[in-house]
């Protein structure tokens, strides 16, 4: 599965209606939950009014970026210089975490199709979604300090109203979702190819190409691109399907086609010769048996000579002087045969390997197509399910594969009996797809077996990744928009870390957890501007308590003295300032967010690791249709370094925020998270791989031209 950017041409006064449906409906939602647990007219209106200017600037609305400046979660609106408002910030941070662990898949499919309405705009996209808990949890923060709670009133709420958002929330997500749908916004990302179909417009068609020859095969034309696995219906029961006139299958449907040509065109005119055949004539399409049994000997040996000789097949059989003599079954599965090899040749999407091992099976298709009466089956004639099961291979591998990769010479050695056979039957495709059955099951095998060494790796991996997370997002909340640069740098940067190996070590539940998001909260208060020589006679006092904390802190994950008094450099420059009374530089924006890095594990050379290693302000979810992973499938990853990870998903945490892919066929593993995956989605050529039958799609093709 791909996903592209999808263009939009949505009228900016549309998509400002559609926006403001959605921030009443937001706001609304937001009220009827507080309503269950507020009675006050006053709190419930100055909620609203909190949550509603927080989603206008999150949405890009630049008459209300002053919000944060009033109401962000700054340190000069946050002191955690007392231990109840130290609390109270760590609850809401708590209850932001858990309203998103709850609400999280339904607010992505809604945010996705969000971002199609924002991006109407200059505005850059928001890096939390306007109407998820960043405003919630803002809201409740205005609230506390506008109405002035008292410490247990404020923690009372907190635990009240968290249920109600819970039930409120989630549902307005799914119903402004399905709304946003109806009215035609697509997510920003779509599919280009879903469930056993492609879609006409991507079924992209070439002129003929040479296609690399496998040493000691010759042959005809061909190539394929399949599924494996899609059994159900290739044809069989034709006579009843065409008695009642309703295929089941886009093979029967096909099939049809050829039956009712034959019955429109009648008795074949007079004398038919079987020019470049060397077989006799005949007077009609009816032949006497033992003339058709020589009839397809010596067809059987014409396909022979061409293979030898590697003069391909310039002429169809379907379509030929030869095709009417046959009988409706066998001009049937011909015609499939040759639809199908037809299609398959000018699809390169697989790669040329691929296609050039699909081109060799045709002769022996055409021989089984002619003696086979079991070739359209209903439940899949093992011939197609080989070339879809071939193709599907090919699907995972990369365009240059070389023919030499194990797999690809597995399935080369798999049907060489076939090609070599002058006469094949039901059984020799039976046992050749075995084979590949076979070989298919041992690749993935071998990749999940190497991905079982790591397993240990991944759980503390995934243990790591988040307790960054949720470092990374309370400094988010801490610092706001507001926060001085030197300040917002240093926590960013170095402090970040601190908290993260606080969570990882000691959870956040502990002292030392609440002590170091106090540190950081000293910090910011620390940079406000000071109006009076008081006010600096303080700073003066609380400066060196202050300094020697963050100095514990940054030695205690391990950086060595001299960097440490490098990293508070900046921020010394600017208490200095703050003392002497000079003025100070503005505040300053936040650029891009950072793109996940790679890097190796010294001790596991076959391993790399997909991660964000440094702070990450907002969130990335994944999109709805990759939010269900299972171990088993098999991923495309593009990669920082312009490469592609290819393999199965053989291992996912147990908390879902890292999974294994392991190659299967060398010996690479990509430990990724899921952070990082879905940056990859949005801005690399990362797919799921997903799987549909060569035989049905070629059809559909065919049917669609006809």
């Amino acid at each position: 599965m791909s996903q592209g950017p999808l263009s939009h041409d949505i009228p900016a006064d549309r998509a400002s209606q559609l926006l403001a449906r959605c921030r009443e409906a937001f706001l609304q939602a937001f009220e009827n939950a507080a309503r269950e647990v507020i009675r006050h007219p006053t709190w419930l209106q100055t909620l609203r009014r909190a949550a509603g200017e927080c989603f206008d600037e999150l949405a890009g609305d630049k008459e209300q970026a002053g919000f944060e400046q009033a109401y962000g979660l700054t340190a000069s609106r946050i002191s955690l210089v007392h231990d109840e408002d130290l609390d109270f910030s760590i609850e809401l941070i708590n209850l932001d975490q858990r309203l998103r662990d709850s609400c999280e898949r339904d607010l992505a499919a809604l945010h996705m199709r969000l971002k199609t309405l924002l991006s109407v705009s200059d505005a850059p996209l928001p890096e939390e979604s306007p109407v998820g808990s960043e405003s919630v949890c803002r809201a409740l923060r205005v609230l506390k300090e506008s109405e002035d709670l008292n410490h247990a009133d404020a923690m009372s709420l907190l635990g009240r109203i968290e249920s109600p958002l819970c039930r409120h929330l989630p549902n307005f997500y799914r119903e402004m979702e399905r709304e946003l749908a109806r009215e035609g916004i697509e997510s920003k990302y779509r599919i280009r190819q879903s469930g056993g179909t492609i879609r006409p417009e991507h079924q992209r068609r070439v002129g003929d190409e040479q296609i690399p020859e496998i040493p000691n095969y010759q042959g005809g034309a061909g190539g394929g691109m399949s599924g494996a696995g899609s059994g159900g219906g290739y044809g069989g029961g034709y006579g009843e399907a065409m008695r009642n006139d309703a295929p089941r299958s886009p093979i029967e449907a096909l099939g049809m086609t050829v039956r009712h040509r034959r019955e429109a065109s009648g008795p074949s005119p007079g004398s038919q010769g079987l020019s470049g055949f060397g077989a006799p004539a005949t007077t009609g399409p009816t032949l006497d048996p033992g003339l058709a049994a020589a009839l397809i000997e010596r067809i059987e040996s014409w396909l022979g000579e061409r293979q030898l000789q590697g003069d391909g097949m310039p002429v169809s059989l379907s379509g030929s002087e030869l095709g009417s003599l046959l009988s409706t079954q066998q001009a049937m599965a011909v015609e499939v045969v040759e639809t199908v090899c037809a299609y398959a040749r000018t699809h390169t999407a697989l790669p040329g390997t691929i296609r050039a091992l699909i081109n060799h099976l045709r002769v022996p298709l055409l021989r089984l197509a002619l003696r086979s009466e079991n070739m359209l089956s209903a439940d899949g004639h093992p011939a197609f399910k080989l070339v879809d099961l071939i193709a599907n291979v090919g699907r995972t591998l990369a365009p240059d594969c070389p023919q030499e990769l194990p797999i690809c010479r597995g399935m080369i050695l798999s049907v060489k009996p076939l090609v070599q056979a002058s006469r094949v039957s039901d059984t020799d495709f039976t046992v050749a797809l075995s084979s590949v059955e076979a070989l298919v099951d041992a690749r993935k095998r071998a990749a999940f077996a190497r991905a079982d060494s790591y397993a240990e790796g991944v759980r503390r991996m995934e243990r790591r990744e988040i307790a960054l997370h949720l470092a990374s997002r309370t400094i988010y909340l801490l610092v706001g928009h507001e926060a001085s640069a030197p300040a917002r740098d240093f926590l960013e940067t170095f402090w970040v870390h601190v908290l993260a190996q606080t969570a990882y070590v000691h959870g956040t539940d502990s002292p030392l957890w609440a002590s170091r998001v106090q540190t950081a909260n000293r910090l910011l208060a620390s940079t406000v501007p000071l109006a009076t020589p008081a006010a600096r006679q303080g700073l003066t006092a609380q400066l060196p308590g202050l300094i020697r904390d963050l100095e514990e802190g940054l030695g205690w994950i391990g950086i060595p003295p001299e960097r440490i008094k490098e990293s508070l450099g900046p921020c010394l420059d600017l208490h200095a300032a703050l003392l002497s009374g000079r003025s100070v530089p503005a505040p300053t924006t936040r650029g891009r967010p950072p793109l996940p890095t790679l890097g190796s594990v010294a001790e596991r050379p076959g391993l790399r690791v997909l991660k964000h290693k440094q702070h990450v302000a907002g969130e990335f979810p994944l999109p709805p249709e990759w939010q269900h992973l299972e171990a088993g499938e098999f991923l495309a990853i593009g990669l920082p370094d312009n490469t592609v990870m290819r393999g199965f998903v053989a291992m996912i945490g147990p908390s879902r925020q890292v999974m294994l892919v392991a190659d299967g066929d060398s010996d690479a593993v990509l430990a990724v998270t899921a952070r990082a995956l879905a940056q990859q989605i949005s801005s690399h050529d990362t797919r799921r791989i997903t799987f549909s039958s060569l035989v049905e799609e070629a059809a559909i093709d065919k049917l669609a031209k006809s």
